[in-house]
């Protein structure tokens, strides 16, 4: 019990330690009574540790792309009391980051200003002290792409944009870090939320720029995003535009759009519809476009490249064409499916992802580029009689519950066959072959 006494009154005494515990001994704790009745007395007046902020951290401007540095705070205690600190962006605890420095994150994005500060504390009852704030204020690096950069609006409403050429007028949506989606998928994420409409032009320093894509991972992860229109004018949605985007229900596309490039609304499974207008002469074959995309129905309009029929299946061309591709199946389509006869190629995105049980391909089909590697798939109906027919078959996934139904007649050729029949019964093969 005394050395919890003693420790008080060295340090609230002010005498040494050595000359207290003799006496306090020597007076059979008399001395020891006398200093606790004289300390009680003495009310608000016992002393506790003073921090002060000696040197304060310092606000820097940094470059995308190239950020270093490292923000510091300096202190005193008195009363040899034991310092702490814990750093803060805005009034964020930054979890980990309990030191007198803090290093300035390397994913910060242009153009933004991110404030910083540092709250200090110390034992026995100090009372905290707080920093100045200091603000990290990005800048653009004009070789990170060499392209023109900046938003127009704040907050939730804000555009982030750049031109498709350096000094150019045309310029094309893009996501907060003005980059491509793999280079940084963290930092990209989340750039839009709720409703965004994106305008034909935009006005930024005066001049007028005309807005014509939505780049590259544009609203990449955006999760928050809830329904996208695009003005008239927009011609091109470039790879992984809306890639991840949960929670987007409505896409209004212009009249204008031609292209629809791989991996545009992967995972969007709140997106329920999307029609399709009969300006868009290209949509990627070579990857899915819609995959992820659970309770998607799509329509097209009339006149144009690409059509769907009574079962929301998407085609490019029409029957009799040589290029009639089968490019999706929705996802929400089950049981069998046949497809036209006509149709000369399945392209790689087609299956990709469907919940088809049975799928039957006509003899006009002369390539298959698809992904048929869903568990629910049991069964392919083919219609060749030469199973060399198909001159083009990249087929990719699972196919050991499979079962081929052919020609009669036709169970040898394929059972010989370079694709078909390699590995039959195995579980690098198809399950079986059996005429129709």
């Amino acid at each position: 019990m005394f050395s919890k006494f003693e420790s008080l009154i060295v340090r609230y005494g002010g005498l040494m330690e050595k000359t207290m515990n003799r006496l306090i001994k020597q007076s059979g704790g008399i001395v020891l009574a006398a200093l606790l009745l004289l300390m009680a007395s003495c009310g608000d007046s016992v002393v506790i540790p003073v921090i002060t902020i000696t040197g304060q951290p310092q606000s820097v401007v940094v470059t995308e792309g190239s950020i270093t540095g490292v923000l510091e705070v300096t202190a005193t205690v008195t009363l040899d009391a034991e310092l702490s600190y814990q750093w803060y962006s805005g009034v964020t605890l930054i979890g980990g980051e309990t030191g007198a420095s803090f290093t300035i994150p390397t994913t910060l994005s242009s153009p933004g200003t991110y404030n910083y500060h540092c709250v200090v504390s110390a034992t026995d009852g100090a009372e905290p002290k707080t920093s100045q704030t200091a603000a990290v204020m990005v800048n653009y690096d004009a070789g990170l792409p060499n392209y023109d950069k900046f938003y127009v609006g704040d907050g939730q409403a804000r555009i982030y944009y750049k031109t498709i050429t350096t000094g150019g007028t045309n310029v094309e949506v893009t996501n907060k870090c003005y980059l491509i989606s793999y280079e940084n998928e963290s930092a990209v994420s989340n750039s839009y939320r709720g409703p965004v409409n994106i305008p034909a032009t935009v006005v930024y320093d005066g001049a007028t720029y005309r807005v014509r894509r939505v780049s590259h991972g544009a609203f990449y992860g955006s999760t928050g995003l809830t329904s996208v229109t695009l003005a008239e004018g927009i011609d091109y949605l470039e790879a992984y535009a809306f890639y991840g985007c949960t929670s987007l229900a409505s896409v209004t596309l212009p009249s204008t759009l031609t292209d629809i490039d791989s991996h545009v609304f992967i995972n969007c499974g709140a997106l329920a519809s999307l029609h399709l207008p009969a300006s868009i002469t290209y949509i990627n074959e070579l990857n899915p476009v819609f995959s992820g995309c659970a309770n998607l129905s799509l329509s097209a309009a009339s006149g144009g490249a690409l059509s769907v029929d009574n079962k929301g299946v998407l085609f490019r061309g029409s029957g009799g064409n040589a290029s009639y591709f089968l490019h999706w199946i929705p996802e929400k389509l089950t049981g069998e499916y046949v497809i036209p006869d006509g149709v000369v190629e399945i392209t790689r995105a087609a299956v990709f992802s469907s919940r088809l049980t049975k799928i039957s391909i006509p003899a006009s089909v002369t390539t298959i580029r698809t992904n048929f590697n869903n568990t629910l798939l049991t069964d392919i109906v083919l219609n060749w009689t030469d199973p060399n027919t198909a001159t083009t078959i990249l087929f990719d996934g699972g196919k050991s519950t499979i079962t081929l139904h052919v020609p009669a007649g036709t169970v040898g050729a394929y059972e010989a066959h370079s694709v078909w029949g390699v590995g039959l019964g195995t579980s690098s093969g198809f399950k079986a072959i059996v005429e129709q």
